[in-house]
């Protein structure tokens, strides 16, 4: 085998790891699950692995470089760094390890991937995927389909088509960055007519999708970056005709299926007669800006939002939101001013690209005369991000790998096409250039293996405490779980939970459980020390084990990290109960109780207050019988 073939074997084995990676994400729940995750970063060490050698295969070899790959470089450059500052590390390292990986997509595409032959087979595969899904989604829209593959959906997705997506609007924005490709491609694409009948039918089975998600936010997008998109076609005379036709059609078929789906029309009602402040995203959004404005220009961290919002907690949402609703404020909350400048001029580049590429790939001096694949890529490139940044004003689809790895590639895409608009893009690496960006590339491909390696462990693990029947079994599977991944702040939490609540059956080791689960509990306090439930439970043990009077300073502390949580106010009555201060635990579990009324996930979350108010009053009763 020659250093020819070898070269393109590699090239070869790059655009289709590019194509699994986003098949598996997609297919996989939106590549949220570990196990998922792991594949995708598995597929991506492969695709380093043959992208080093391509550095060395190349004869001439010249390295493209669009204006936007700067914002990329300094932003993964300004994650790292604000990692090494995050409160939660666990937390901040698996948001890092993902912005690695899409850069890694980024510029093996940019630098790899530059043939017209490899964009289409990621277009057109990525198309048949949206189809497939999408119609997954609409099966399970008719038939009222609680699954999604083997798992159930979350009650409050119920009626509504999710595809391979545990969230209906994730479904919604992974298929309205396809559909206007789609378009695109149908109105000015250069393909055989078979061809254009199958994609069409593909953009339709997508509006579909996109329908039946009953996802408002899905629906703005699609509908403005839909109809800009059509703004500029119509501008041609050539494509007028079809354009019209295609957007009669899609008028029509959004109308029919609106006239016909009761549901879509309750959330369209809702689109337009809702109060903001009965919007659960709309009040996650005041508490992010504050997040934001106390840590203005860095932000608390990478993936810190979580877990700083316990503290800024309104007393009206009672549950774990994990992102704001809302890409920006998201994005502003973790990453500071300095971070979201980053992300927007990524998104100035972007835009900046396509105004660079315009001309040069059109194939006239009109919008175009003739058909061009080229043009069908960038116009329907354009317009996928269009879609996708409006839906981030109402979801977090950048938080879910699947959309993120879609968006990547999409705008990957258009960044190749300035290798039509100008030389300047182009330089000679030199030898010294080649040495450093290999050395990137290792470094890369040791911390994704590093990475894959514990995590596969730690999965491994897990599994075996869900097949554990009881609590010994449970403890040794954690302890394991715990030495593939020291720094998991969730698993050495669940350890000490399961400890604790062995200890608190009351068997003759009591005591030394009970001191083991504190030794977990403090183990927590310094991994993830914005969760306030392991002072809670280091108190309740302290309670457990005789010494009372050490316990307040520790729900004290919790109530400092989450005062407005039902769980930990009530919490803070029972220690008081303890105490025998009855009345200060009866104020406790009543706002406990006024508190719980706001978390409608749980159709019975005032447990705790239901039993122990109850006790309070006939202890009260005791007392002034006694004092009487």
């Amino acid at each position: 085998m020659d250093r020819q073939q070898l070269d393109y074997i590699c090239e070869k084995g790059i655009l289709w790891l590019t194509i699994a990676m986003v098949s598996l994400a997609v297919i996989a729940f939106g590549g949220v699950e570990p196990w998922a995750w792991i594949g995708v970063q598995s597929l991506t060490l492969a695709l380093v692995l043959l992208w080093l050698p391509r550095f060395w295969l190349r004869s001439g070899y010249r390295v493209l470089w669009p204006p936007m790959a700067w914002a990329v470089v300094l932003f993964l450059g300004y994650a790292a760094w604000r990692y090494t500052e995050a409160p939660v590390d666990y937390a901040a390292r698996q948001e890092l390890l993902q912005i690695l990986v899409y850069a890694l997509i980024f510029f093996a595409i940019v630098d790899n991937l530059q043939g017209q032959d490899d964009h289409q087979k990621m277009v057109f595969v990525m198309m048949f995927l949206g189809m497939s899904v999408a119609m997954y989604g609409v099966y399970q829209f008719i038939t009222d389909s609680r699954r999604v593959l083997w798992l159930f959906k979350p009650a409050q997705y119920a009626h509504r088509g999710s595809g391979t997506f545990i969230c209906p609007n994730h479904l919604a924005g992974f298929l309205e960055m396809l559909l206007p490709v789609t378009i695109a491609f149908v109105l000015t694409g250069r393909l055989k007519h078979v061809t254009k009948v199958f994609v069409a039918y593909a953009g339709l089975a997508m509006l579909a999708g996109i329908g039946v998600s009953v996802s408002r936010g899905g629906w703005l997008a699609t509908v403005f970056s839909i109809a800009l998109m059509f703004l500029l076609i119509l501008r041609n005379r050539n494509y007028r005709l079809p354009a019209l036709i295609v957007l009669v059609l899609l008028i029509g078929g959004g109308a029919w299926f609106f006239s016909k789906a009761d549901k879509a029309q309750q959330r369209f009602n809702q689109l337009v007669e809702q109060d903001k402040t009965k919007d659960i995203r709309y009040r996650l959004w005041q508490p992010t800006v504050q997040i934001w404005k106390d840590n203005y220009w860095w932000g608390v961290g990478p993936n810190q939002f979580d877990h700083a919002f316990r503290k800024y907690r309104p007393h009206d949402i009672q549950m774990r939101p994990l992102y704001a609703h809302n890409d920006y404020v998201n994005t502003l909350a973790d990453y500071g001013l300095a971070g979201m400048t980053l992300i927007g001029g990524a998104m100035a580049l972007f835009f900046f690209t396509v105004a660079r590429v315009w001309k040069f790939v059109q194939r006239s001096n009109d919008i175009a005369s003739r058909p061009s694949n080229r043009l069908a890529i960038v116009i329907g490139c354009t317009f996928s991000v269009v879609a996708i940044l409006i839906h981030s004003t109402f979801d977090f689809n950048m938080h879910i790998p699947a959309n993120a790895l879609v968006l990547v590639v999409l705008m990957a895409l258009v960044g190749v096409h300035v290798r039509y608009a100008s030389e300047s893009f182009w330089f000679n690496p030199r030898l010294i250039g080649k040495l450093v960006v290999s050395l990137v590339l290792l470094a890369s491909a040791t911390l994704l293996a590093a990475s894959i390696w514990s995590g596969t462990r730690q999965e491994a693990a897990l599994a075996r405490v869900r097949r554990a029947t009881d609590a010994a079994a449970q403890v040794e599977a954690l302890k394991q779980a715990h030495l593939t991944e020291p720094s998991n702040f969730e698993t050495v939490a669940k350890l000490a939970e399961t400890l604790w609540s062995w200890s608190w059956e009351g068997d003759t080791n009591y005591e030394q459980l009970a001191r083991e689960a504190m030794k977990y509990f403090e183990l927590g306090m310094k991994l993830n020390p914005l969760d306030p439930l392991n002072h809670a439970r280091y108190g309740m043990c302290l309670h457990w084990i005789g010494q009372s009077d050490k316990a307040a300073p520790h729900f004290e502390r919790a109530l400092a990290l989450d005062p407005q949580s039902y769980f930990i106010v009530g919490l803070r009555g029972w220690h008081e109960f303890q105490l025998a201060n009855y009345e200060d635990s009866r104020k406790w579990f009543e706002k406990s109780r006024e508190l719980a009324l706001r978390r409608f996930d749980d159709p019975f979350p005032d447990r705790m207050s239901a039993i122990y108010l109850p006790l309070i009053e006939k202890k009260l009763q005791e007392k002034a019988g006694g004092i009487r």
